[in-house]
């Protein structure tokens, strides 16, 4: 447990979500959200998922769920989106 994370948990809710979830919903995050919170929250769950720190076997899988989710968000709220 890092910060009050449960890697298991958290790996498992990332899991457990379908395809086309939210990327917020990845993350964790209400629909109102600032840019700051995607990032903590993000920093967060990288902190615990990452493969070199957690022993799961399917932590690999969620690091790049919330990684590709932390990227959509923040890809989201550029004023530069194409």
């Amino acid at each position: 447990v890092d910060g009050g994370f449960d890697a298991a948990f958290e790996c498992q809710r990332v899991l457990r979500l379908p395809d086309l979830a939210l990327p917020a919903h990845v993350l964790g995050l209400p629909h109102a959200f600032d840019p700051a919170a995607a990032r903590k929250r993000f920093r967060q769950l990288a902190r615990v998922l990452h493969p070199d720190k957690c022993p799961l076997p399917n932590a690999e899988t969620a690091f790049k769920r919330i990684n590709d989710a932390f990227q959509a968000v923040m890809k989201a709220r550029s004023p530069y989106v194409f």
